[in-house]
């Protein structure tokens, strides 16, 4: 950690932002990191595309394609990590700079929505399966993109509420209840109430970010527990369980 957060330094130097939300939390314990998410949140707006997008790494030192280039688990940092320095120091400086640039993200995921279903990006990225690790084997790719889509819109709405946007504030609710009932109705099964696979990823990330209906909550808890205990109390999931 010098400059950007890396995510393998014995053998690269890249800024992959998934690791600027998911370390976040565990090494706000640790380290004073205001100035570098200070740092971390310019060099997002930097690299920003003029749709909106938000790259896998910033600074973009090097150009990459396919999910390499854009995918909405790292993308997503640019909303998520300003909201955590918020509940951490209780900085709302970066909210109320960045907002804006957060909402042309949001703007952009919507635009790669399907009836509210994101689907492509790397997904659970390298989660432990039967072959060698890489792309997701458990887990549908739509699951963690639509997943984050709703968890960022979640927070861009206590954002809004925060920074007296009621307007705003009202519209990101109305958008989180329909990307909501279209994670149910695409990933949850009525007959074997399951959602998806059953992956230990997308029963914990439904869980978390809450996608699960007060119906079948209790029942996806025990579904992930079942798993976990199955697989001799191990974890089978990548990267986006947060």
């Amino acid at each position: 950690m010098a400059s950007v957060l890396t995510d393998c330094p014995h053998r690269e130097k890249l800024g992959w932002l998934e690791e600027a939300h998911l370390m976040q939390y565990s090494v706000q314990y640790r380290y004073n990191l205001a100035r570098l998410y200070e740092k971390t949140f310019n060099d997002m707006r930097s690299t920003q595309a003029a749709n909106g997008m938000v790259p896998t790494i910033a600074p973009e030192l090097v150009e990459f394609e396919g999910g390499f280039k854009d995918t909405p688990e790292w993308g997503s940092t640019f909303v998520i990590s300003p909201w955590y320095i918020y509940q951490w120091y209780g900085d709302m400086r970066p909210i109320e700079t960045y907002y804006p640039d957060m909402q042309r993200y949001i703007d952009y995921l919507s635009s790669k929505a399907e009836n509210h279903i994101i689907a492509y990006g790397l997904g659970d990225w390298f989660d432990i399966g039967p072959k060698s690790p890489g792309e997701s084997q458990l887990t549908s790719n739509g699951v963690t993109a639509t997943a984050i889509y709703y968890y960022d819109v979640t927070l861009m709405e206590k954002m809004a509420n925060l920074l007296g946007k009621p307007d705003d504030a009202r519209k990101y609710q109305e958008l989180a209840a329909q990307i909501k009932q279209a994670f149910n109705r695409t990933f949850w099964n009525p007959s074997t109430r399951t959602y998806d696979r059953n992956s230990q990823a997308v029963n914990a990330v439904a869980l978390y970010m809450g996608l699960t209906t007060s119906e079948n909550r209790q029942q996806v808890f025990d579904n992930l527990i079942a798993d976990i205990r199955g697989h001799n109390n191990a974890l089978t999931a990548g990267i986006v369980i947060l």
